[in-house]
């Protein structure tokens, strides 16, 4: 049997594990943002929707997607640690 991970589980997932690292900053505007980034361009439009009902829910908190391929996983992550904004 075949098993999947809900998009909703998976974004509360993510965004519980940010919360733990220190990834969340404020804004000016008084709204948190937080960086999602996946590795599925196939994703990327129900990443959209799943985002924009999460926002909806959560008018304080701004998702931020970012697209990140394959090839470029390795360089993407390092840079972050490197600028700190991945703990």
């Amino acid at each position: 049997m075949r098993r999947t991970v809900s998009p909703v589980g998976l974004l509360l997932a993510l965004t519980l594990a940010l919360a733990g690292c220190g990834v969340f900053g404020g804004a000016s505007d008084g709204r948190t943002t937080i960086e999602l980034f996946q590795f599925k361009p196939e994703a990327i439009q129900s990443f959209n929707r799943i985002i924009a009902a999460f926002e909806r829910e959560n008018p304080t908190i701004r998702v931020q997607q970012n697209h990140v391929p394959d090839a470029d996983t390795q360089r993407w992550v390092i840079s972050g640690v490197m600028r700190g904004s991945i703990k």
